[in-house]
């Protein structure tokens, strides 16, 4: 266990299967400063689940290619409890990267991911592996690039569950999260609001154009006062979407925008929102069900080409 107090130091677990523990209460007590000088903690020597990191303030890690806060390669320790505030990548995972393989789950819960830098991937960079992320706040993170909030890359499979993705913005796709030739995907009871994008997705962009096995699963959750080209942007997607509801969110040109994808909307409500079109879709097949749209600003139902499956 760390005592209360401010550190400035790097910590590289080197392999330990140890637990390092501030104060899982109130971790602004326990403050590891990375001095702007390289990652604040590392995993990169094949740590296993034994290894826990909790109940701290992660903060100013920099001059790193990647992950300022957390720098985890082929590692899967446990991050529980955790401020990762104020940290800067050159190009992913300003806040935490992680990179591994499906032998093994890492688990990160009760953390707040904040404040944090990036060309690209600014919040939370995933690239393969297995991943579990619940009871979470990223905000307020900003990318020159993709992926304002997390980024969510190829042969990954991800399971996010009541998280808080807000006031993240990029200059280009994907304010809230950035999926990108991932293998499986299900983001529950979540809330992604207030994100911007400088291109599509200001909430959620999704594109499986080098895996079109990718699925997402996106089941209660509430997108709202999101901004950019589109709010929720698919192309060479599968996408089962259920009880979620967007509101007041500002598109310059469409809510949604699907290319080469098939999904399903089943029990959506769409309301009070700006935009030009409500979907506008190419190539796509596309159910609507047991839904409501309503008290909108927008010129209707733009379905380009493909056809609409059901409504």
């Amino acid at each position: 266990h760390v005592s209360a107090g401010e550190y400035v130091e790097n910590i590289d677990f080197t392999g330990k299967d140890i637990s390092l523990i501030g104060n899982p209460d109130n971790p602004e007590e326990v403050v590891i400063d990375g001095g702007g000088d390289g990652s604040v903690v590392v995993f990169s020597n094949g740590e296993t689940n034994e290894a826990v990191l909790s109940g701290f303030t992660l903060q100013n890690g920099g001059n790193v290619h990647q992950g300022g806060g957390v720098y985890c390669n082929n590692s899967y320790p446990n991050l529980l409890n955790l401020i990762v505030r104020e940290n800067m990548s050159a190009s992913g995972g300003g806040g935490i990267y992680y990179s591994g393989d499906r032998e093994s789950l890492i688990s990160m819960e009760n953390l707040q991911v904040i404040g944090n830098q990036s060309s690209g991937a600014a919040g939370i960079m995933l690239y393969e592996g297995e991943i579990s992320i619940s009871n979470s706040t990223i905000s307020n993170n900003s990318s020159q690039r993709d992926a304002g909030g997390i980024w969510c890359g190829e042969n990954t499979i991800s399971t996010f569950d009541n998280l808080i993705i807000t006031d993240n913005d990029c200059s280009r796709d994907g304010g809230g999260i950035y999926y990108i030739n991932h293998s499986e995907a299900s983001l529950s009871n979540s809330h992604i609001s207030g994100n911007v994008a400088g291109a599509q997705g200001g909430g959620l962009f999704l594109s499986c154009w080098e895996n079109e096995d990718g699925i997402l699963n996106l089941h209660n959750c509430e997108i709202y006062e999101n901004t950019g080209r589109s709010v929720i942007y698919f192309a060479y997607a599968s996408a089962q979407i259920d009880h979620v509801t967007l509101h007041h969110n500002i598109s310059h040109h469409q809510i949604i925008n699907l290319t080469n994808s098939e999904c399903v909307f089943n029990n959506c409500t769409v309301s009070d929102s700006r935009t030009g079109w409500f979907i506008v879709q190419a190539e796509c097949s596309t159910v609507i069900q047991n839904s409501i749209v309503y008290n909108n600003d927008i010129w209707g139902l733009f379905p380009e080409q493909g056809e609409l499956a059901e409504i």
